[in-house]
């Protein structure tokens, strides 16, 4: 091979006139590489969309367990206590903190009319008798405590 001052390109007369001569097999050649490459990318790209929708699925079921957990009414039970008693800290907190008097009435007399409003609230649906509005809801299957656990192969 000899390199072409001009352009910089590499030139072989040899390899020049195979490829004249051999012009046809060279295309077909290339032409069934080609072909095998599309073939090749078709068939990666489908095994990747099941992998998508395998995968997928498998966070979907993780979703829906996970919810299922959160919603589960003893989680929910112990949560709502936490809760409770959480703000129950914080108000003793704010009773024992070096803070004015004032702010101290102030977080009473708040807490004081939250418990008259739900007071009136509750009154008022019973003389109107009204039941409280039911909330149906599907919770997702229990798992059974005896399966075996997931492994990842």
């Amino acid at each position: 091979m000899t390199e072409d001052k001009e352009g910089g390109r590499y030139s072989d007369p040899d390899l020049e006139r195979f490829f004249r001569e051999n012009r046809r097999m060279v295309e077909r050649i290339i032409r069934e590489e080609k072909e095998i490459l599309f073939e090749t990318v078709k068939a990666e790209k489908k095994k990747a969309e099941d992998e998508i929708d395998k995968q997928s699925e498998r966070v979907k079921g993780f979703a829906v367990d996970a919810f299922a957990a959160i919603n589960d009414p003893e989680v929910q039970r112990h949560f709502t206590a936490v809760g409770i008693e959480f703000l129950m800290g914080l108000n003793a907190l704010i009773q024992a903190a070096p803070i004015p008097d004032h702010v101290k009435d102030l977080v009473n007399s708040t807490e004081h009319q939250a418990q008259r409003s739900a007071g009136a609230a509750k009154r008022a649906a019973r003389e109107t008798k009204t039941e409280p509005e039911k909330v149906n809801i599907d919770p997702a299957p229990r798992k059974s405590k005896t399966a075996k656990p997931k492994t990842d192969e």
